[in-house]
Formats: C-alpha cells, structure tokens, sequence
C-alpha cells in the first residue's frame, strides 16, 4: 500500500485524503486536518511514496500554504531535505524553482493545478464562495444592487451569470471585445479597461476582481463610491494596491481559496480526480 503524506494547506486536504483513502492509499497529514496526523514532518513524510502539497502549494516562495491552524509553517526547504529520489511530488501551482530543487534530489513532480478540467470545476465553488462573501458584507440585497466583474475568464464569466440570476445589475470590465459580447449576451453591461471609468461605477456596491495584476489605479478607484466594498479573488499581485484603496476609504477583502473556505469537501473531491490521474499515469493506481 502506497502512503500519501498531504502537507500544508487547508480543509480541502482533509477531504482530499478522504478520497484518497477511499482508493486504496495510505494517508498522513502533517500542518493541516488530515486524520491521521503525524507528530512531526520527519514521521510525516517517513516512507511516504508520494508527497502531496496544497493549492496553491505557496503564496510567498517560501513556506507552504495553509489555513488557519495554528502549527509552525512548513518551509519548502525542510521537505526538500526529506525527498528520496524517486518520490513523487504533487501540488498545484508549484513554483518553478521548487520543481527545479525536488528534481535534483531525484523527485517526479507534476502539478495537478494544470489539469483544465480541475480549473473548469472550482471555478463553481468560487464563484459560489464570492456571491456568499457579498451577502456577508452587504447591508443590502445583491438583487436590485449595482455590481462589477473584473474579468471574464472561467470564474468571473460564472459569477456575472449567477449575478444576473439573482437579479443584481451586473457590469463587466474586460479586455477582449468577444468577452465583451458574451457577457452582453448574458444580461451584464460590458465596457473595456481601454474606456476609462465606466459609468456603472458611480452606483457599484460591490466589485469582484479576477484579474491577477493591477488594473484598478486612481482614476478608476475614485470613481467607486465609498460603500462600495472591493473583492479580491485573484492570485498575487491582484487587481486591488489595498494600501492605495484604503487611503481612499474603500474596504478591501482578501477572498483567495474561497474553495477551501466555504466549500473543502467538493473542492477537496474535485482535486482527488486530478491528482488520482497523475497516480495512475505513474503507476500508483490501476
């Protein structure tokens, strides 16, 4: 039997390992909820065939990322002393430099997070996550409210819809005339970062941002009322500077890994389809 020790991350591990132990693994967790635990990463990651990192696997370089439990960070670097050639290392978004380290130590690694599919099917928990966010930190109904979709990839073209379906007044910001028209087509209000401030600012109540680099600068910013509360959904640097939005009295909210969150065992069931693909390719599982 294969042991799986999942390190790091956030709920979605635990219902992860879960599914895992349902196909036949051996699993151990170690800086998360993972039952059963391991005291320390040395007894962790001991015997262990593959070693499974979260999603994303960092959010600064350096440490592994995790949720809200309140054992030391795990630096990359301890796991890398630990790696036997020939384990197989996984994780989502995993940093070049870090697959570069794990392959001179002989490891196999591959990044689950690449897998479309997996990309596809949370953007669903995302979207789902950020329309329960909103109604967390409106005063009002989303229904009859003034909101924005910064993007209109894979989850702000979800979230526009499901907007739409609850009746809010959706504008959508996005380079790309098609992007444009879909979301036109889908009952928002489309207008390119190439126009200036939009004219569905002034009443916006709240903004959700998928675009991953800085796209909000002063001129867009000012124009947003104060009550209006901004949603950050995309990875770093994001589309909000919090410094500059705060000086200006607009709320920013941090809503990276919604999925973990709000909702870990589909999001968590969602990753064990990837990652059980990538076992099969490399001989673990039949």
């Amino acid at each position: 039997m294969t042991k799986i020790a999942l390190l790091g991350g956030d709920r979605r591990q635990e219902f992860l390992a879960f599914a895992l132990r349902g196909r036949g693994f051996e699993t151990v967790g170690f800086g998360n909820t993972v039952f059963s635990g391991a005291p320390d990463l040395d007894k962790a990651m001991e015997g262990a065939g593959v070693v499974l990192l979260p999603v994303p696997a960092t959010r600064d370089g350096v440490f592994l990322a995790r949720g809200n439990e309140p054992k030391a960070a795990i630096p990359f670097s301890a796991i890398l002393a630990r790696l036997r050639p020939g384990t197989l290392l996984l994780g989502g978004q995993l940093p070049p430099d870090w697959v570069e380290q794990a392959q001179k130590r002989g490891a196999i690694c591959a990044d689950y997070y690449l897998d479309e599919t997996v990309q596809i099917r949370n953007a669903l928990p995302t979207a789902e996550g950020a329309l329960r966010l909103a109604m967390q930190e409106l005063p009002t109904t989303l229904f009859g409210s003034q909101t924005v979709v910064a993007g209109y990839g894979r989850i702000g073209s979800l979230l526009s819809e499901k907007l739409v379906a609850l009746g809010a007044k959706v504008g959508v910001l996005a380079r790309s005339s098609a992007a444009l028209a879909k979301a036109e087509l889908h009952g928002a209000q489309g207008r390119s970062f190439l126009q200036g401030v939009p004219p569905f600012f002034k009443d916006c109540r709240v903004l959700f941002n998928t675009v991953p680099e800085r796209v909000f600068d002063v001129p867009l910013l000012s124009a947003l009322p104060r009550n209006c509360i901004l949603i950050e959904l995309a990875s770093a640097p994001g589309g909000f500077d919090p410094e500059l939005a705060n000086s200006m009295g607009l709320k920013v909210i941090p809503a990276q890994g919604l999925p973990g969150r709000f909702y870990p065992e589909a999001a968590g069931n969602i990753l064990a389809d990837a990652v059980c693909k990538i076992l099969r390719a490399n001989g673990f599982l039949d």
